[in-house]
């Protein structure tokens, strides 16, 4: 089992199984199923429910840190879909006042700068 403690940090889980012998359900079995180089493993672990709860609660404080990283994973994904949504709702607002987004920078339309640019040369303002 400890050999396979850096597989088991990651991801793993302990099943039940159940066997059937002449047309009866024997069980519950448990195991330790976990993946190691893409191929499921598991390492057998017996019929003794206490055990699998021991091992249940030592795999959930082994996979803590791996979970917080997954979680903070999804955290990270949600806030950039966001900040996506909201980049989209803050270029649409400014187009309508003659406005674009540079990045986070606002910048006037190229037309409109243009356009301003050629007034104020003709009035001598530039």
């Amino acid at each position: 089992m400890l050999a396979a403690a850096p597989a088991l940090a990651e991801s793993g889980a302990v099943r039940a199984t159940w066997r059937t012998y002449r047309g009866r359900r024997l069980g519950p079995y448990f195991r330790v199923v976990y993946c190691h180089r893409g191929r499921q493993k598991w390492i057998y672990v017996g019929r003794s429910a206490e055990l699998a709860g021991q091992l249940r609660q030592l795999l959930a404080v082994l996979q803590a840190p791996a979970e917080e990283r997954r979680q903070l994973r999804r955290l990270w994904a949600a806030a950039r879909r966001g900040l996506a949504t909201q980049k989209v709702a803050w270029q649409a607002e400014l187009a309508r006042h003659g406005l674009v987004a540079k990045g986070f920078e606002i910048r006037a339309r190229q037309q409109y700068r243009n356009r301003t640019y050629r007034a104020n040369r003709t009035t001598g303002t530039h």
